[in-house]
């Protein structure tokens, strides 16, 4: 399994390129789960996908409330 790490300029970096309509308020909070942990046979562009997804996801829609339906 190939690790990865990126570090905070890297990763707001991507997401500034990637991701350029991305609330100014999130950003801070995207790059700090990227940075926070090391990804397993995930590259940025794959990691940036699950963190953006999953926050969005999580913290930005009823979705856990929907699930509980």
């Amino acid at each position: 399994m190939t690790k990865h790490s990126f570090d905070a300029e890297t990763a707001l970096a991507y997401l500034a390129l990637e991701y350029p309509s991305c609330p100014e308020d999130q950003i801070p909070i995207l790059v700090q789960k990227l940075t926070a942990r090391e990804w397993e046979n995930a590259p940025l562009p794959k990691a940036a996908g699950i963190v953006v997804t999953n926050h969005i996801r999580h913290n930005l829609t009823p979705y856990e409330t929907l699930l509980k339906r």
